[in-house]
């Protein structure tokens, strides 16, 4: 009686204990779902957290670009109005960081045209008159901004073009410009190498060193071979050991 209360009590530990892990499987499942299913969100929130972020740093990015060209712009401007010595100079630097900003760029422009007209008026040098207006032609003729009054002024009496002609020329020479800006060294070297090789050749046909004799033809020749104007051309040749 005693052993077979004992083997009741046992099966009933038994039966009890599958009972038991049954139960405690079924709530183990439940829960292992409910962790599935919470975490997803968390997984989305991360992800759309860390496309804020991308957002957020592009963002911050393009602000500071913003605020540098807004910078430059202000020193460009200021170093006008103070008329130093050096202030075609440092115009000039910052234009080769700035070349698309307008402001920048249109007063660069008059800055150069400006010092080479008055290099023609005191030397009384007519190549100091091509120079002033090639960088004339550069300045667009639809520029609103500062200093928009006196370098209009000061293009249109240098240049005396008609509206049509002046859209034309305008359009030309920042073809040229935007050429020149995208020269990459090897393409400059490839150009002193072509004015090199015509120094050779005139020298050649004069039976002996030439000197200076060809130069203006040889720039002529470079500029149209290449599309540029003959102060770029010269730009590019001072600078030959840098290519």
């Amino acid at each position: 009686m005693h052993l077979d209360n004992a083997k009741s009590r046992k099966m009933g530990c038994v039966i009890l204990n599958k009972r038991t892990f049954t139960v405690m499987c079924l709530i183990f499942t439940f829960m292992l779902s409910s962790c599935k299913s919470v975490d997803k969100p968390i997984e989305k929130e991360e992800n759309i957290s860390e496309l804020e972020k991308y957002e957020n740093t592009t963002t911050d990015i393009d602000a500071q670009k913003e605020a540098n060209v807004a910078t430059a712009r202000e020193k460009v401007i200021q170093k006008w109005a103070s008329n130093d010595s050096d202030t075609d100079k440092y115009i000039e630097d910052i234009y080769k960081q700035y070349p698309d900003d307008d402001t920048i760029a249109n007063i660069y422009f008059y800055s150069v045209a400006k010092s080479q007209y008055g290099y023609y008026k005191s030397l009384d040098n007519p190549k100091y008159l091509e120079s002033a207006k090639e960088y004339a032609k550069n300045i667009d003729p639809n520029y609103d901004g500062e200093l928009s009054v006196e370098i209009h002024k000061f293009e249109k009496e240098l240049l005396a073009e008609k509206s049509e002609e002046r859209e034309t020329s305008y359009s030309q020479a920042k073809e040229k410009t935007d050429k020149y800006n995208s020269l990459t060294n090897s393409e400059k070297k490839a150009i002193c190498d072509y004015i090199q090789s015509r120094y050779d050749y005139y020298d050649s046909i004069s039976g002996g060193y030439a000197g200076d004799k060809y130069s203006n033809k040889i720039w002529q020749e470079a500029a149209k071979k290449y599309g540029l104007t003959e102060d770029q051309i010269s730009i590019i040749w001072m600078n030959m050991y840098q290519y």
